[in-house]
């Protein structure tokens, strides 16, 4: 996998993010269903109230990212106290 010094194009980051997107798995994704008309009769409901969704865990998609190598020179762990050029904290 490229890291941040080796990118050099769209296409180099293209291709990162490609590889990253497929290393969680596919069945790092769910699905979920959604009423969409909140007045409905729920006896009369149809296909078209409601609306299908995908989405992944934050959290498994936090770990998944702490865990690039692309990232790993620019995680910070600890608080840090950032200044400006007058030292007053910001």
């Amino acid at each position: 996998m490229a890291t941040i010094s080796n990118i050099t194009s769209s296409q180099t980051v293209l291709k990162v993010l490609n590889e990253m997107s497929y290393m969680m798995g596919i069945d790092s994704w769910k699905s979920g269903t959604v009423r969409s008309n909140s007045l409905a009769n729920a006896t009369n409901l149809h296909d078209h109230d409601y609306k299908h969704f995908f989405y992944r865990n934050p959290v498994e998609c936090s770990d998944f990212l702490m865990q690039q190598p692309a990232f790993r020179e620019r995680m910070s762990y600890a608080p840090a106290k950032e200044c400006n050029d007058a030292e007053e904290r910001i």
